[in-house]
């Protein structure tokens, strides 16, 4: 079964740049891979790069990324959607196991390492295998059938932040169950790397409470961008 991978981005020429190797290489015709990458109205050299190895590379009609990747769904010619973030470092051990995984009953994610080591950045990577409050995030990409995304409506496009797990809490409430891969990606450290480990994990937990509690998207946005530096 044939995968789409749909990429949104939004000023990320330099990691586009980095992953041009690995889409251009072999596996895309051994697993018949479909990569479609979803530019949000970036300044920088993004769509540009993109146009240079995807399959697809568009410009979304509306910027942000839940809106860039349900456009970019509706692009996929494939059964299987697989959303993976630009600064995710996957490789073609992911395409397999997606295959042999998804089904119609189920969607999942994988466990990820940080491109960077530290004793706490430890402690996130050993999180990511569990099924917990932490469970869901992009960062751990998600792979999801067709008939299943469009069940779901795809991401709810009214979000600017938590779109991600609230895609993965709609298909529990519809008994789509939700698994966690032990195969481990590797995703950027940047965040941590501008902003100190407690830092991120403070702003991080603000922000999942906000958002069980009913908090608003401009609430949620606006807060979290004055508690992080910018990447």
């Amino acid at each position: 079964m044939a995968i789409t991978l749909i990429m949104p981005v939004y000023n990320e020429a330099e990691n586009l740049q980095k992953q041009k190797a690995f889409f251009t290489s072999e596996l895309i015709n051994k697993y018949i891979i479909e990569l479609i990458i979803v530019d949000g109205g970036s300044t920088d050299e993004s769509i540009a790069i993109a146009k240079s190895f995807a399959h697809v590379a568009v410009v979304s009609p509306q910027k942000g990324r839940a809106q860039q990747m349900n456009y970019g769904a509706t692009l996929a010619i494939h059964q299987i959607l697989y959303f993976v973030h630009a600064d995710a470092t996957i490789n073609e051990t992911v395409f397999s196991l997606i295959e042999k995984n998804v089904d119609a009953k189920t969607i999942g994610g994988f466990r990820y390492v940080f491109d960077q080591t530290s004793k706490w950045l430890k402690i996130n990577e050993k999180l990511t295998g569990s099924k917990g409050i932490w469970a869901g995030a992009g960062d751990q990409t998600l792979f999801i059938t067709k008939q299943n995304f469009n069940l779901l409506n795809g991401y709810n496009p009214t979000l600017m932040i938590m779109e991600d797990f609230d895609i993965v809490k709609r298909a529990k409430k519809l008994n789509i169950n939700y698994f966690i891969l032990p195969h481990q990606i590797i995703v950027s450290a940047r965040k941590y790397s501008t902003n100190s480990w407690l830092r991120v994990q403070l702003a991080n937990a603000i922000i999942v409470i906000a958002w069980k509690l009913g908090a608003s998207q401009a609430w949620m946005k606006r807060n979290y961008k004055k508690m992080l530096h910018p990447f």
